[in-house]
Parts: C-alpha cells; sequence; structure tokens
C-alpha cells in the first residue's frame, strides 16, 4: 500500500478549496467593459489586425487568439470567457503546487490571497495566462 504525504494532501485540500470559492464566484461575475471590448474588438478581427491592435492594447496575442476562437462563433458569451481565464489560473496555481520551491505556507497564502481569488481567477482578461 502506497503512502501518501501529507504535502499531497495539502496540495489536493487547497485545490479543492480554491475551486469551491472561485467557481461560483466566476460563474457569477458580470464582464467588465473592457473584458466586453475584448470579446467585440476580436469578433470582427483577422490575424492581421490582432497584431496591430495588440501593438496599442497591450494584451498580448495569445490571448486574443483564444478570444477570436469562441467570439467568430457566438460560443456560450460570456460564460467561454470566464472559464478559460479560470482554468488558465487553475493551471498557474497547480503548476506552483508542484513546481515552486516554497514550501506550503507560503502556497497556502498565494493561493487564498485576495488577489488569486478575487482578480486573476475571476476577471476574464490575460492576467492568468
Amino acid at each position: 500500500m502506497q503512502k501518501i504525504s501529507v504535502n499531497k494532501i495539502l496540495m489536493y485540500l487547497s485545490l479543492f478549496v480554491f475551486c469551491i470559492i472561485t467557481i461560483p464566484k466566476m460563474l457569477n461575475h458580470v464582464l467588465w467593459f473592457d473584458e466586453y471590448w475584448d470579446w467585440i474588438i476580436t469578433k470582427d478581427m483577422n490575424i492581421h489586425n490582432c497584431v496591430q491592435f495588440m501593438r496599442e492594447n497591450g494584451h498580448f496575442m495569445p490571448w486574443y487568439l483564444i478570444v477570436m476562437s469562441f467570439s467568430k462563433f457566438d460560443l456560450f458569451y460570456p460564460y467561454s470567457l470566464l472559464i478559460t481565464n479560470w482554468i488558465f489560473y487553475f493551471l498557474a496555481i497547480l503548476f506552483m503546487w508542484k513546481k515552486a520551491p516554497f514550501n506550503d505556507f507560503v502556497k497556502i497564502i498565494i493561493t487564498f490571497s485576495w488577489i488569486s481569488l478575487n482578480y486573476f481567477s475571476i476577471v476574464a482578461r490575460c492576467y492568468s495566462i
């Protein structure tokens, strides 16, 4: 029988609680103007326009390509933006738990900080990528 370490239990428990807290918040988030603006702009854009617009706006190319893939076909607005953003941030938190050289206390503080729970995991922008 394989013994599960305390670190793994702590990681899985923290990720589970993170999901329990952020998923309802994410699904109830009303898009802000600039989040909606990315959706509208990419709906009428092609890749060449995306490069030109990227220079002026400040978000980077992968974000516009991801949003463009949903906005061209009007797929599940606004949930496609919100869920995509949440998945990227969840993967970032998972990567931190697996690879960061911090101790578990610091990882818990980062996972449950205000900016992690209320901003990066919910606001649908390129920051979580």
